[in-house]
């Protein structure tokens, strides 16, 4: 996928207050995400033409259909849906399959980074729902911080992933 270097430019740019938002917050504003799915579509409809759009548009509907289970599972929060619809938008039909497979890899790295993070009581607390979740067992982890747990930043792992996808090829 090649778009133009200022398209890039402001897809990095929105990522990164996004992410800046997420980390700093825990909450990513629809005044963000609206535009930038918004620019996905618009720059993939000026670089690839009508087609591209149509694959952008599909690449955001469906991302956002696995994303929204996963929210009303309680796995996500709904600025971590948004971001990653927009992200899709960018990303495409095309390389859907990267954006996810990326945004896995960064979200483990995150994941890893909140646990390290954490107070020694939140990580005994973690380690026994992962215990729980190996054994088939139900959980519902927090999304906010609680105690000394440091949530992970799930935004983060979708804009990054997208831009790997993105700038990567694949």
């Amino acid at each position: 996928m090649h778009f133009s270097p200022l398209h890039l430019a402001l897809l990095m740019f929105g990522l990164g207050v996004a992410a800046a938002s997420d980390v700093a917050c825990r909450r990513i504003p629809n005044q963000l995400t609206l535009p930038l799915a918004v620019g996905g579509v618009a720059a993939s409809a000026v670089t690839f033409g009508a087609w591209g759009a149509a694959q952008s548009l599909a690449a955001a509907a469906l991302a956002g259909a696995i994303l929204t289970l996963l929210w009303r599972r309680g796995k996500l929060g709904g600025g971590d849906v948004k971001i990653g619809i927009a992200a899709a938008a960018w990303v495409g039909w095309a390389r859907l399959g990267p954006y996810a497979a990326w945004s896995g890899i960064f979200l483990g790295v995150l994941a890893l980074a909140a646990y390290l993070a954490s107070a020694r009581d939140a990580r005994q607390q973690m380690r026994a729902n992962f215990a729980a979740v190996a054994r088939g067992q139900a959980i519902a982890p927090p999304l906010q911080a609680t105690g000394a747990r440091v949530p992970v930043p799930a935004g983060v792992a979708l804009g990054a992933g997208a831009l790997a996808a993105i700038l990567m090829g694949g």
